[in-house]
Formats: C-alpha cells, structure tokens, sequence
C-alpha cells in the first residue's frame, strides 16, 4: 500500500495530465504505437543510468519504429544506416506488491553507426492509461550493454554485459546481474550485483567483424 502511495505521488509530479484510454491493463496498450520521453546522450553509455526529471523530447513509435531524422533532419539521407528507436519487447509483472501488473517496455536506440544502446521504461496503470514509473538506458553493447532484463518475485531483474569479459566492443562472454525494487519513489538496488558467463554473447546478432546483422 505505501508502495502505490509513493508511485502516485510520483506520477502527479512527472506525467501531468494523462489521456484516458479505451483498455483497462497494460497488456492491452499497443506500445508499438505509443510515446515515450527521450533524451539524445551527449555521452558515451558505458553504464546503466537511471534518468530523473522529466526528457526534453518525445519519440512516438509508428509500428515499433521511430526515426531520430525527425528531430535531426540531415539525418535523413537516402541509404543512410537507420538511427532511432526500435521496440524490442515487453515484460509484464507485479512491482508493486498490489497484485497488478506492470509493464516494462525495451527499446533499441541505433545511433547510425556501430555504437547501439536500450531505454527501458517501467510502467504502471493509473488514472485510465499508462503511466511512466521510472525509466533508464544501458551502456553501448559489451560497455553494460542490455543482456535480459524480467520481473522476479516483486523485483526488476536487470542482466549486462560485463565489460571485463567483453570480446572486443560489440560482445562480452560475462553478466553482471543486479536486482532493483521500488521504493521511496524509485528503483533502488538491493543485495550486491552477481556475476556469471553466458553463451549468448549479444543481445543481437553480429557479424564475425562485430557488426549488426539487422
């Protein structure tokens, strides 16, 4: 209860006046075709980041695609690599301890060139329609690059590359997996980070020289 007392006090300060939708859960929302806060980094991503405050910029999704020519129009150049946003996935659970269910969306931002990274974005319902909880980026591929990320017994279970075991800069043989519960108004770790191998070295497929086959 003090959970979802904190989360609405939360939601009043950053998502302002909401659009009432037709669905009733989350797992109705079409978030292929929904909107989200973005901030262009003027920063190497080698960590995962939780960003606060609220983003300068919005990117709404067109069938799980947002073009970043839209805010940097001499981006759009015929044949040019793709820079922007792609829906990824959606993982649904309850954060909260309210036997609701969150939704936690991923997506990809290319930059244009080899260099990729994923905002992941933690929803709650509220007020008729989906409202942001809280969202971060990972680093850039074996820089804390996004390897899994699921909900597990009330927590945001988040799995990166481990930059000490990484192959070169697209891939890492090694994990680091950390647990965040919300509390307070935001997820905040809990227990020490744990660290392991895996076989699936990119969360996408790559080419032999460490390039994006998609």
């Amino acid at each position: 209860m003090r959970g979802r007392l904190y989360l609405g006090c939360f939601l009043l300060l950053i998502c302002g006046n909401s659009i009432g939708y037709a669905a009733d859960s989350l797992r109705e929302i079409d978030f292929r075709n929904h909107e989200y806060p973005l901030v262009v980094l003027d920063y190497w991503p080698d960590k995962l980041r939780w960003i606060s405050g609220i983003a300068h910029k919005k990117a709404k999704l067109s069938n799980g695609v947002w073009s970043l020519a839209e805010i940097e129009p001499d981006l759009a150049v015929p044949g040019a690599p793709f820079g922007g946003l792609t829906f990824d996935s959606v993982v649904y659970g309850d954060l909260l301890g309210d036997e609701r269910e969150e939704a936690v969306v991923i997506l990809r931002y290319d930059t244009g060139g080899t260099m990729y990274w994923y905002f992941v974005y933690v929803f709650a319902w509220g007020r008729g329609g989906p409202e942001l909880m809280a969202w971060f980026h990972s680093g850039d591929r074996a820089a804390h690059g996004l390897h899994e990320l699921r909900v597990e017994a009330g927590a945001l279970v988040v799995e990166l590359y481990d930059p000490a075991k990484r192959s070169g800069d697209c891939c890492s043989t090694g994990i680091e997996r950390r647990r965040y519960q919300w509390s307070k108004g935001a997820f905040r770790q809990t227990g020490r980070s744990e660290f392991a191998g895996t076989r699936r070295t990119s969360r996408r497929r790559v080419t032999v020289f460490g390039t994006p086959v998609e």
